[in-house]
C-alpha cells in the first residue's frame, strides 16, 4: 500500500476514534474527497476482481466503510 493511501487511511480511521472518544459514539458518517475515495478502494482492491468497481459510486451509493463506519462523497456542485 503506497504512504499515501496509508496516510488516507490512517487519517480517516483517527477521525473515526477522535469522534468516539469526545462523544461516546462512532460519527454517522465520515467525508471523503473522489480521490481520496479511489484512493482507498483501490489499493484494498488491488488485483481482485471488484478492481473493475468505479469506487467514487460505490461511495455515492453508500457502499463503503471503515471501522463500521459510512463514507460519504464531498462534492462541490459546480456553479455558472
Amino acid at each position: 500500500m503506497s504512504r499515501v493511501i496509508y496516510s488516507i487511511l490512517d487519517w480517516v480511521c483517527d477521525q473515526i476514534r477522535g469522534y468516539e472518544a469526545a462523544h461516546g459514539n462512532k460519527p454517522d458518517q465520515i467525508l471523503v474527497t473522489p480521490e481520496q475515495a479511489i484512493g482507498l478502494l483501490y489499493a484494498a482492491w488491488k488485483g481482485t476482481s471488484a478492481a473493475s468497481v468505479d469506487p467514487v459510486e460505490l461511495v455515492r451509493q453508500g457502499g463503503v466503510f471503515v471501522l463500521g463506519v459510512p463514507l460519504k462523497l464531498f462534492e462541490v456542485g459546480h456553479g455558472r
